[in-house]
């Protein structure tokens, strides 16, 4: 993950094509520039649970995404912690409600 990538947190349950989005994000600092800017220890660093990368939260409130028979079968990876999303019914969504939160905010 670098900045500037969008993240966003989700729940699905095991073969349900109902995604509810709990927040859209994009990366604002990466964790390799947090290691660069020493704000990471070396302590930190060894104990795997303190990995982190810093997120400005965009969209805040919780949405259901419901995907369509046919716009694409269901798969583990969307039961996955943590995966690159290729559906573009589900960018779109994504993006469009990142793009209108932007744009009441200002």
């Amino acid at each position: 993950m670098k900045a500037g990538d969008i993240i966003y947190l989700k729940a699905n349950q095991p073969g349900s094509r109902l995604i509810r989005v709990k927040g859209i994000g994009l990366v604002a600092k990466s964790f390799i520039q947090s290691v660069i800017d020493d704000e990471l220890s070396h302590q930190l660093i060894a104990d795997w649970n303190s990995f982190y990368i810093t997120v400005k939260w965009i969209v805040k409130d919780e949405f259901a995404i419901e995907i369509p028979e046919e716009d694409g079968k269901l798969t583990n990876i969307r039961a996955a912690t943590f995966y690159e999303e290729n559906l573009p019914f589900v960018q779109g969504i994504i993006l469009d409600k990142l793009f209108n939160q932007q744009s009441i905010g200002q």
